[in-house]
């Protein structure tokens, strides 16, 4: 994974509408859709399609982009716009869907968790590139534990059997609030509180909704 970052105020620039708060997204949801099932193929694509950030939406891209306005007076006074990993449109329509998201940003642009191709594309509109991981993807039919390298893997399968711990995947409608919100907080409270995560989890949705997987 890769993170772009463009250090440069565009103060000339004035939104045109196109930048969606997430109050209005209902209204458009169905577009967001139907681009989202066409070209959300990555890792990220549902973290970040969700409630709680903006999109900037171009009907004749095919497409959005997920972001977040962020501000703080000492370290981002200006603001900035964060983006959740890549955009989502066709590739062909790249080029134009970042040069129009820059152009309508009033304040500097960060990409967070994209991958290598729109990496590449940042890098040419002078954004500066770090890696900072690896999305590695698993083709689960032919993977296995065999071999000196999934050692560590077996170990801790063994550990988890001998525990008790088993994994499976339930309705939502199973999961108690009050148990997964305790897990949480628990969780949370020792990654440093949940204010940096806001972004880069997709809370869980107890709901009956379509997609998400527990």
């Amino acid at each position: 994974m890769f993170a772009g970052l463009l250090e440069r105020t565009n103060k000339s620039a004035e939104l045109t509408g196109s930048a969606i708060p997430e109050k209005n997204v209902q209204k458009i949801y169905s577009e967001l859709e139907v681009s989202f099932k066409r070209h959300g193929n990555f890792c990220l694509a549902y973290s970040a399609f969700r409630k709680g950030i903006s999109f900037f939406h171009k009907k004749e891209f095919d497409g959005y982009i997920a972001y977040s306005e962020y501000s703080n007076p000492f370290l981002a006074p200006e603001g900035r716009r964060i983006v959740l990993a890549n955009p989502v449109c066709p590739e062909e329509h790249a080029d134009q869907m970042l040069s129009a998201f820059i152009e309508d940003a009033n304040e500097p642009v960060i990409f967070l968790q994209t991958d290598e191709f729109w990496s590449e594309k940042l890098r040419k509109k002078h954004f500066d590139i770090h890696q900072i991981g690896l999305d590695i993807r698993l083709d689960l039919p032919s993977f296995d534990l065999k071999g000196k390298k999934k050692a560590q893997l077996r170990h801790w399968l063994n550990k988890a059997e001998k525990e008790g711990i088993s994994v499976e995947e339930v309705s939502p409608a199973l999961i108690k609030t009050a148990e997964y919100s305790d897990l949480a907080k628990d969780w949370y409270s020792r990654k440093g509180g949940d204010s940096k995560f806001f972004m880069l989890t997709r809370p869980l949705e107890l709901d009956e909704i379509p997609g998400p997987r527990v």
